[in-house]
């Protein structure tokens, strides 16, 4: 909800970082490396400020600052010799995992309603432990994608998928999935 929570206990001040994100290229490079786990710290914020804690309280909300409202952003808090990070994914895209089914489900968190036309990339980790690029492309009219099935190909086993979604207008979000049960 554009809110900014941080829990501490016994901290006066931390320092609040913002770092935009092209979650595309980041989710090409590693598609299995969650953006809290990143390289962010070798990387200058786009923003950066310092927030006064209460002492007698144990958790700080705040709002985004404006200007990352609409965007991608990792958020990292620093204080008293530790770091978190945790990401915000602008929009409101509501993204189910059918794995049963080997697909995703894709529809607008305001509205319920499916939204077809949406991106999704699909990264596999085999059972060897490599990573390789699965497939890609759009939702149909139901919002669906189906993120196992390749044409006439059979690779050796997945363990793992990593899927980026991404929607013009209701945002992105990166999530993992097993393949089906077989």
């Amino acid at each position: 909800g554009g809110k900014l929570v941080v829990d501490y206990e016994r901290v006066e001040e931390v320092e609040v970082r913002y770092h935009r994100m092209d979650i595309e290229f980041l989710f090409s490079n590693s598609p299995f490396v969650r953006g809290d786990e990143g390289a962010f710290g070798l990387v200058q914020p786009n923003r950066s400020e310092v927030m006064a804690l209460g002492k007698d309280d144990n958790r700080q909300v705040m709002e985004l600052p404006a200007a990352f409202q609409g965007a991608n952003v990792l958020v990292e808090v620093r204080g008293a010799g530790l770091s978190r990070r945790t990401t915000y994914f602008a929009g409101d895209l509501v993204v189910q995992g059918l794995e049963r089914y080997g697909q995703v489900r894709v529809v607008d968190g305001e509205t319920k309603a499916a939204l077809p036309k949406t991106y999704v990339k699909v990264y596999a980790r085999l059972a060897n432990g490599k990573v390789r690029f699965h497939k890609d492309g759009y939702t149909d009219l139901r919002g669906r994608f189906d993120y196992v099935s390749l044409s006439g190909v059979q690779g050796p086993p997945v363990e793992r998928y990593s899927i980026l979604v991404m929607n013009e207008t209701a945002g992105a979000t990166i999530l993992g999935l097993s393949p089906p049960a077989r």
